[in-house]
């Protein structure tokens, strides 16, 4: 279709040379020059105008009644969390001449927390774990050119600093945070924060410094393939890295000058977890100040792992027991791929915590086989439950640990596997109620004879 500014997004897309199965692996699409087109299609199609904001889809008006759509005239990116679920957009303009922001993001909806997503996660994960790291970049489009040349375990900041949410999500997957910067690291002070917050979960930080004149990995794939997987093949550890950026242009014999570079690079080695790794910069740092290590040792607090709190409930926390394993990997595959026979066959080994039984029913409240047979997942549904309950301190975590425990169980398996797989869980969950039982008759067998 030619119309509504469709060939001009299609020419854009070409420029930036992205492929067709990219086009279809990242969801690329248009959103057309017209003001409540979307918004006219979904009342049609039977959602509510206030369904359509809350979505973050649809505006309202700045005068009079109705609606108008949000994106316009916009190359089109789904968000899409972890899972593979699409929970909002990002809009690019196509021109120099158009008007408002060059990129656009979703509002904060239901599902869409801005400080939660980490964008390219869904198709990063298995590389992830092959690559044993993450590499972060700044934008979206870096996120599809990096696959086009065939590096895969790669996500977007979106230009703003990462959140510890963002990167316990990568911690799932890796303990090796790569960020890429150009020679004017200009990205470098959006990331200073998530990488104090890298350090402080014990994450190995490194860095991909682009060539000369290349203003991102976008660029860098569009002269040289080959390039950029050489570069992040060679990625340095980040202290390399600042070293190089903080000293650049700074002369080590003035005081002021070492100054600077003191208060930049201290604070980096105080956070620093491991004394070996820490000992091993303090070293290099006096060195290059002309410094005694022992002096520098002295204005550093180094820091601590942190602790984990529990708070007790008056009793002792108790082992999970086999079968309660079992029902959580289960449980966690049923979130990610709902079906009506798997939920009635999981409701009669439901534990008998308190826990289970209400995450369980909140579940069930979400879950409709004929409204979301087509869904694939309606994690985020429950999720948006699970925040709003008295105690969605403990059901989160539960939550979201059997998830984690489904996907690396599943996550790689073949169909047929999977399903043997279940097929083995169920058994298993079977001869633990039937060694229940045995166990029940043989109490009431000794009740009777003691009689």
């Amino acid at each position: 279709n030619d119309s509504n500014g469709a060939k001009a997004a299609r020419d854009y897309v070409a420029l930036r040379k992205i492929a067709d199965d990219q086009k279809v692996s990242f969801g690329i699409g248009y959103a057309p020059d017209e003001w409540d087109l979307l918004s006219k299609m979904l009342v049609k199609n039977g959602y509510s105008e206030v369904e359509i904001v809350t979505a973050g889809l649809g505006m309202r008006k700045k005068s009079g009644s109705g609606i108008i759509d949000r994106f316009r005239k916009r190359i089109m990116i789904p968000l899409r969390d972890h899972h593979g679920n699409t929970v909002g957009f990002t809009g690019r303009i196509l021109g120099k001449d158009d008007k408002g922001p060059k990129y656009m993001n979703s509002p904060e909806t239901p599902i869409y927390s801005k400080s939660r997503l980490v964008y390219g996660l869904d198709l990063a994960k298995r590389a992830a774990r092959e690559e044993e790291a993450i590499i972060v970049v700044e934008g979206n489009l870096d996120v599809v050119a990096s696959h086009k040349a065939g590096v895969e375990h790669i996500v977007a900041s979106s230009g703003t600093a990462l959140t510890e949410d963002q990167l316990q999500l990568m911690k799932r997957y890796t303990e090796t945070i790569i960020f890429a910067f150009d020679t004017d690291a200009a990205g470098f002070k959006a990331a200073k924060k998530g990488m104090s917050l890298a350090r402080g979960l014990g994450l190995d930080i490194r860095a991909v410094v682009l060539p000369d004149g290349i203003k991102d990995p976008d660029e860098l794939v569009q002269k040289d393939e080959q390039a950029w997987r050489d570069l992040v093949a060679n990625s340095v550890p980040i202290m390399e890295f600042l070293i190089s950026h903080v000293t650049r242009g700074k002369d080590l014999t003035n005081i002021d000058d070492k100054r600077a570079v003191a208060k930049e690079l201290l604070p980096v080695i105080a956070e620093m977890q491991e004394v070996v790794e820490r000992e091993h910069w303090l070293q290099k740092v006096a060195d290059l100040l002309r410094v005694k290590t022992d002096i520098l040792r002295k204005s550093i607090t180094p820091a601590t792992k942190k602790k984990t709190i529990t708070v007790s409930r008056g009793t002792p926390k108790q082992k999970q027991s086999k079968a309660e394993l079992v029902f959580e990997l289960l449980f966690g595959y049923l979130v990610l791929n709902p079906d009506q026979a798997i939920q009635e066959r999981m409701r009669a080994f439901i534990p008998s915590s308190e826990l289970w039984i209400t995450l369980y029913n909140l579940f069930d409240q979400e879950y409709d086989p004929e409204v979301n047979s087509a869904q694939k997942s309606i994690f985020s549904q429950v999720r948006g439950k699970v925040e709003s309950h008295q105690q969605s301190g403990e059901l989160l975590s539960l939550l979201d640990k059997s998830i984690l425990l489904a996907e690396q169980t599943f996550s790689e398996m073949p169909r047929s596997k999977v399903l043997e797989q279940l097929e083995t869980l169920f058994a298993t969950l079977d001869r633990g109620v039937d060694k229940q039982r045995r166990a029940e008759f043989a109490r009431q067998l000794r009740q009777a004879e003691a009689a």
